[in-house]
């Protein structure tokens, strides 16, 4: 089995204890990484699994940093990611887009209400101020001939 590295530790931890006060982290697979005595006849199949395979059929979860399996069982298939599968697995996958929807709904109100007032207004008076006071636009036709000068702001085209 492998070992957790050093490095990882604290931080592996810390996001536990909070996703547990959530309670929507239950992976069994945890504790097995960890060195702790196997409880339940699933965790004992899932070793048994990864003891019987060779090391190019596994793949470390790069958020549970778990080995698991390279199948479509445990990662989504992706042909962009190495070896052709997602570099997150199903499981952390899932607790991520449950963690994100309660997230999205939380926060709802409060994205609706600041969507445009934190990007469009500070969008427009930073080109106007990019742009300066005294620009000016030339506005020609395809020949090539000046029609006329203006002064531009972020309201000439709108």
């Amino acid at each position: 089995m492998d070992t957790e590295p050093q490095f990882v530790t604290a931080t592996v931890n810390r996001f536990l204890d909070r996703e547990k006060a959530r309670g929507l982290w239950t992976y069994e697979g945890r504790s097995i990484w960890r060195g702790e005595k196997i409880t339940s006849p699933k965790q004992a199949k899932f070793v048994e699994l990864l003891k019987s395979l060779p090391d190019d059929m596994k793949k470390r979860c790069e958020h549970c940093w778990l080995q698991k399996p390279l199948t479509d069982e445990y990662f989504f298939p992706d042909k962009r990611h190495t070896g052709g599968y997602r570099h997150v697995c199903k499981e952390c996958d899932s607790n991520y887009a449950i963690l994100r929807a309660k997230w999205d709904k939380e926060n709802q109100a409060y994205r609706t209400e600041n969507a445009k007032s934190s990007t469009v207004g500070s969008n427009k008076q930073q080109i106007n101020k990019q742009s300066g006071a005294g620009c000016l636009v030339l506005i020609a036709t395809a020949g090539g001939a000046i029609i006329k000068l203006v002064d531009w702001t972020f309201n000439f085209f709108t």
